[in-house]
């Protein structure tokens, strides 16, 4: 980025912050209604999206500001992965198993899944942090004689460095193959999420975002699969004391896997040029 990001970072993050709040609250209201099929999935995306905020933006107004909502969001966001994960986990086997034996998922997946995905205390608890955040930084940033100036270009530089670790961090693992893929995937996202909270300030990101969404979506399916593959051919080699007869599923779920990881390697190479050209603009990370 030869040019300066355009527009107010600081203005930016103060609009940032109620409008992830009220994405919470609506999320929280999900889950007292009972939730749905895509809530998991959706305040998963949430959770993310907060701590990809607190990740830019900690220690504004002070030391140590972000870090609850940060630490929130993320102890939330892994909870629900668990269960996310087993639960494309069982869809996925469910529509490959075909005549398999019927208690193969119950022994790949044993127990059953919570009746409760979501206590919207846990939602509203990030909700709360965040709100916290919004009003220590309005009590500094408020009032006729707050540095707004010196403090936006303050932010400006610390932000710059900070998505230049992330963008430095992915740079690193592309290409990947099958033994970065995981790593890959997680740097993946954590720069789109980075990127999607400071677009406003830089329409140029929109097309390596476009890429980052198209390369997680392929490495987050080729996960999928390569855990469940894991799962059955486990249980195939397990002595269960039952004859599961579940070989050949263990099989092509390997075939499968490995071509998902084929063509998720192949998002990530024509991912690998666009990211190593924004690691070079935004320059060395050099400090927090």
């Amino acid at each position: 980025m030869a040019s300066p990001w355009s527009g107010s970072i600081l203005g930016l993050f103060e609009k940032a912050l109620p409008a992830h709040a009220e994405r919470l609250r609506a999320l929280a209201a999900r889950a007292r209604s009972t939730g749905d099929e895509e809530l998991v999935h959706d305040l998963r995306v949430a959770l993310r999206r907060t701590e990809a905020l607190a990740r830019l933006f900690r220690g504004l107004p002070g030391k140590g500001d972000g870090e609850a909502p940060r630490a929130a969001a993320r102890a939330l966001r892994r909870r629900l992965s668990l269960l996310r994960s087993e639960e494309v986990g069982r869809a996925l086997l469910a529509s490959r198993a075909g005549t398999a034996d019927s208690r193969l998922i119950a022994v790949v997946f044993p127990g059953e899944l919570p009746a409760v995905r979501v206590e919207p205390g846990d939602v509203e608890a990030v909700e709360r942090a965040l709100a916290r955040w919004r009003r220590r930084l309005a009590a500094a940033q408020d009032g006729a004689f707050a540095p707004r100036a010196a403090a936006d270009t303050a932010l400006l530089r610390r932000t710059r460095r900070r998505l230049a670790r992330l963008v430095r961090n992915l740079s690193g693992f592309l290409p990947p193959d099958r033994e970065t893929m995981h790593a890959a995937r997680i740097a993946a996202k954590r720069a789109r999420y980075a990127l999607e909270v400071l677009a406003p300030l830089d329409p140029r990101f929109r097309p390596i975002l476009r890429l980052l969404r198209s390369f997680q979506d392929a490495a987050g399916d080729a996960h999928d699969l390569v855990e469940l593959a894991a799962r059955v051919a486990f249980v195939t080699g397990a002595d269960t004391g039952a004859d599961l007869s579940s070989g050949p599923l263990a099989r092509d779920l390997e075939a499968d896997a490995t071509r998902a990881l084929q063509a998720a390697r192949a998002e990530g190479t024509a991912l690998a040029r666009p990211v190593e050209r924004l690691r070079k603009s935004l320059g060395s990370p050099e400090t927090r």
